[in-house]
């Protein structure tokens, strides 16, 4: 049954792409909010949590352990292209507990809904955790809304490896963007609020977590300086033996 919501899936984003290729409908966007954004090729991010929360937070997904981590994602994007490396390090354990990286490609529909864009995105990526003991193919699939507010949906199937079967998860995440002029600086503000849910991803099954959080992007003449603060509660069921479901964690980022 999950093999074939995942070909009912990428059917659907193929047969969306070629829909929307033999449109000739202008797309409508928040002008307002754009005129705010820079356009970025190379992104750095830098993530860290205080000493109460995990050692591992994935980029969409639940908490593991606790102590202090730092995680890093280098980013670069070109035209509809973009590439990543992303890594965890848990402090306690000194060493690194997960290493991704991968492809996206991002295509912009001709669409006319909710005043806004309407952008799909697929990408292939290998997740590396725990290093170095397991490796795993992942497909990715998103659709992204851009207008009064911002939306993510994002579909994850991880295929079967020597360890684990194969698994997938959908997670969801929501934003809605303030102006801001600080000292004649371009600011956007975000409250933002984000959730999974697993049909066996890593073994895991049911809700994963929900996050309420706060972005800030500032819009300097050569780069952007983003900075985030989230507090996820997390669900006991997904990862057992540990105690600590909710905790605090933020990161720091630079875009040029």
């Amino acid at each position: 049954m999950r093999d074939k919501l995942t070909l009912l899936f990428i059917l659907t984003m193929m047969f969306v792409i070629n829909k929307t290729n033999a449109q000739q409908n202008v797309v409508t966007t928040n002008d307002s909010i754009n005129k705010f954004e820079k356009d970025s090729i190379v992104k750095f991010e830098f993530g860290g949590s205080n000493y109460s929360v995990s050692k591992y937070i994935p980029r969409s997904g639940t908490q593991v352990g606790q102590g202090i981590a730092n995680q890093t994602l280098a980013f670069i994007s070109y035209s509809n292209l973009s590439t990543y490396f992303w890594l965890n390090y848990g402090f306690p354990d000194k060493r690194i507990t997960e290493v991704d990286y991968g492809i996206e490609y991002e295509y912009k529909l001709a669409v006319d809904f909710l005043k806004g864009s309407w952008n799909i995105k697929a990408g292939a990526h290998n997740y590396i955790f725990p290093v170095p003991d397991l490796s795993n193919f992942i497909l990715e699939g998103s659709l992204l809304y851009k207008g009064v507010i911002e939306s993510d949906l994002l579909y994850t199937y991880c295929f079967k490896s020597k360890k684990i079967d194969s698994g997938s998860r959908l997670y969801f995440e929501i934003r809605k963007p303030f102006k801001l002029i600080l000292a004649k600086i371009k600011t956007l503000f975000y409250p933002t609020l984000s959730s999974a849910y697993h049909f066996g991803f890593y073994g895991w099954e049911g809700f994963g977590h929900i996050t309420p959080g706060v972005k800030l992007k500032v819009n300097l003449s050569h780069c952007s300086i983003n900075t985030f603060l989230k507090y996820q509660i997390s669900s006991n069921d997904i990862i057992k033996g540990y105690t600590k479901p909710k905790f605090l964690y933020g990161g720091l980022g630079i875009e040029f």
